[in-house]
């Protein structure tokens, strides 16, 4: 006999279960097919967030702009798109973007000649 005897557990209840019948091979795929459709479902959800994440997103940022910032936009635009004296002392002005862009371009091209 070896070292080590199994003996029946003291209380008198035989335990005991077949290993036959038992397709190990069913269980792992089963179970494989199931991770891989949790995983799956995971990966959808993740997409679905995200779409309603960038809705809600654009919605803000497209959305009808605030008469505040309607008025920001107007005094910006009326800024850039007019004259003004500045400083008469130093004669400063202020000129409209396009005409400043155009001057600095041809000063720009008459330095490069």
């Amino acid at each position: 006999m070896s070292e080590f005897e199994i003996h029946p557990p003291s209380h008198g209840v035989e335990v005991a279960f077949e290993d036959e019948g038992v397709n190990y091979t069913k269980i792992v795929i089963i179970g494989v097919l199931g991770l891989g459709l949790f995983v799956a479902s995971l990966f959808l959800l993740d997409d679905i967030f995200s779409l309603e994440r960038e809705k809600e997103i654009l919605k803000v940022d497209l959305g009808i702009p605030s008469e505040q910032l309607k008025a920001m936009h107007n005094n910006e635009n009326s800024i850039l798109s007019s004259y003004k004296l500045l400083d008469p002392d130093k004669a400063v002005y202020r000129i409209p973007i396009d005409r400043a862009m155009r001057l600095v371009a041809g000063e720009a091209f008459e330095g490069a000649n």
